[in-house]
């Protein structure tokens, strides 16, 4: 089929020009052109109008090969701009946007006009594509001195091999020879990257610093990404430790976290726990191994523990009484045998939680739920599937916990009509609500969006009781919601687009 965007216009001069494919309406005005140089003045009436003509030529492959001159004076037009301040980072980012999704046909037409002097040499590079790279960049540009030669910044304390990985990131939105590098040099770029707030390289560059992890040096490395907050890095070391069959394993959250689980108490358990105690916040223990001295002596030489997991744990043991009172998060889910006096005790020894795990803790009922009183700044609970959970354990739950911030009820099936109600009545500071697999209605649903001013995360995936226009209207009343979750809903496809044109800043799942 032909194409007869691209066909060639003859005009009245006998002239023939080609324009880009998919030229829109707008801007059909520059088809009055008779050559390159007229083109690009029409098309520059206004910056705006410049760049979008600049992102649909580049789109065409084929046009920027054809027209190289007037592909070339677009962007020394942009890039002039950018640099006196004159074009907008929206406008800069769009465009270094189409530059980076086509190098082999446009890098080489983007003008090197800033000059930067580096630890041990000079490199010219383009302004538009290094201010676009990261905010820092675009302040830095703002404030470069003026010379006879062009504008100059300084990067004294960065070499020339380290700038080169950094400058084919800043042309390309990735940096194909990195790998080849050795470990200083590419920790060198990741550090750069993270210090100038370059978006996608330091996780880049840590998939590459991977490789010199061992089980020699990744106790050392830990500490070094906690101490430095090289978040990318240390979620990569983690994962390495982890296929290490030492008896532990590393849980990775946040970089200012550090937890390990025990499977066992060998000997190399005990030596990482040891070499690593000031560092580590959080610990785990799963299944039977809890009632052993050993357990007892490590929860008791952590006076800094943040939190405590005990998962699949056979039954309620007195060493639970070992642990510190000034305990914040303990996730006790998958243990069915937990008692509402089992968890009075673990209240009544632990008044500080602001987290607790109850998933599948199915022998808990109403008399223990009215304990959860006691954990006056409980900010977090999870009761998935909980399926004993009822309107009247709600109650006690939402009057005895008014600053819970975050509740998980998925497939607490108890759950339905006046539950919805309750909750969104006495628990309006809620932040993050989970209702997975529960029968929310449209009536229920939009009287929750409406009443949580503060949510921000809601989970229905796999509830199936309201309608397409019960989830626009909630969307519509739900101001500060910024993620959705609505895998297996009835929710159409039409309906989505309808909540990404009223919410476009919603991420849906």
């Amino acid at each position: 089929m032909l194409n007869f965007e691209r066909l060639p216009l003859k005009h009245e001069r006998g002239f023939t020009l080609d324009f880009p494919a998919q030229l829109p309406e707008s801007l059909a005005y520059v088809k009055d052109a008779s050559d390159d140089k007229e083109l690009v003045e029409l098309a520059a009436k206004d910056l705006r109008t410049l760049t979008t003509f600049f992102e649909i030529a580049a789109a065409d492959e084929s046009w920027p090969m054809a027209h190289p001159q007037a592909t070339r004076e677009m962007l020394e037009r942009l890039s002039f701009h950018f640099l006196e301040g004159n074009l907008s980072q929206e406008l800069a980012d769009r465009t270094a946007y189409a530059v980076r999704s086509h190098p082999v046909n446009l890098l080489s037409k983007v003008p090197r006009d800033l000059n930067i002097q580096l630890k041990d040499a000079t490199v010219q590079v383009s302004s538009l594509l290094l201010g676009t790279l990261s905010p820092l960049f675009a302040t830095l540009l703002s404030s470069a001195d003026k010379a006879p030669d062009g504008k100059w910044i300084e990067l004294p304390l960065i070499p020339v091999d380290v700038f080169k990985m950094i400058e084919d990131y800043m042309e390309t939105g990735r940096s194909e020879d990195l790998w080849k590098m050795e470990y200083p040099v590419v920790l060198e770029v990741y550090k750069s990257a993270i210090e100038w707030e370059i978006g996608g390289l330091p996780e880049e560059a840590a998939g590459i610093l991977k490789r010199y992890v061992t089980q020699a040096n990744f106790i050392g490395l830990i500490k070094e990404c906690m101490k430095n907050r090289w978040l990318a890095f240390y979620a990569e070391v983690l994962k390495i430790a982890n296929t290490y069959d030492l008896g532990v394993q590393f849980t990775f959250s946040d970089i200012e976290f550090l937890e390990i689980e025990f499977n066992d108490y060998r000997e190399s358990a005990i030596d990482i726990f040891e070499e690593l105690r000031p560092w580590i916040t959080h610990l785990g223990f799963f299944g039977p191994i809890v009632d052993d001295p050993r357990f007892t002596h490590i929860i008791t030489s952590m006076r800094q523990l943040v939190g405590l997991r005990l998962n699949e744990v056979k039954a309620f043991t007195n060493r639970f009484l070992d642990i510190p009172s000034t305990l914040e998060e303990l996730d006790i889910s998958q243990n069915p045998w937990l008692t509402s006096d089992d968890l009075k005790i673990l209240v009544e020894q632990c008044p500080n939680i602001k987290r607790l795990n109850l998933k599948n803790d199915t022998g808990i009922d109403y008399k223990g739920f009215g304990y959860l009183k006691k954990l006056s700044d409980l900010e977090s609970l999870t009761l998935t599937k909980c399926y004993q959970v009822n309107e009247d354990d709600l109650l006690l739950i939402c009057q005895g916990c008014p600053k819970l911030l975050h509740l998980d009820l998925e497939g607490c099936e108890r759950l339905s009509g006046k539950s919805f109600e309750t909750l969104s009545r006495l628990l309006q500071r809620l932040e993050v609500l989970s209702i997975a697999r529960l029968p929310i209605t449209d009536a229920e649903l939009i009287d929750l969006a409406h009443r949580l001013k503060n949510l921000n995360q809601l989970n229905l995936e796999r509830c199936d009781s309201f309608s397409d226009s019960g989830i626009i209207e909630a969307v519509q009343s739900s101001f500060s919601l910024k993620h959705l979750k609505l895998k297996h809903t009835p929710v159409s496809a039409g309906a989505k687009e309808k909540i990404a044109s009223i919410r476009p800043a919603l991420e849906i799942d």
